[in-house]
């Protein structure tokens, strides 16, 4: 599991786009302490249109706890897991259904 500074400007997250040579492949958003106490979270909200699909999480529903997120990377055992800071509201998940082995094509997140 790899801790890291990522792409938070501003407002805005973003999980890097490659790790050690590996393409992003989907986040998973959890409640509570890293490698601990965790609970994934589902999406608040899941549209499909074709092949495209968008997932959205509701953070301010879910502050209780703490919140991070887990950016996945393709054929890659390393994680990078970052806390999500109060100042975010929403996540977005968006990807295309392939029929390829991978079946997640185009992966675009970012948290708000």
């Amino acid at each position: 599991m790899i801790f890291a500074l990522l792409l938070l400007t501003g407002q805005t997250f973003r999980c890097p786009a490659t790790l050690e040579g590996h393409p992003f492949l989907r986040p998973s958003i959890y409640n509570g302490i890293p490698g601990k106490q965790e609970y994934e979270l589902a999406p608040d909200d899941e549209g499909t249109r074709g092949s495209s699909v968008r997932q959205a999480w509701k953070l301010s529903d879910y502050r209780e706890m703490n919140l991070f997120v887990r950016c996945r990377y393709a054929d890659a055992q390393s994680v990078v897991v970052k806390d999500l800071p109060k100042p975010l509201v929403t996540c977005t998940f968006k990807w295309r259904k392939t029929g390829a082995p991978q079946p997640i094509a185009s992966p675009a997140f970012v948290c708000r």
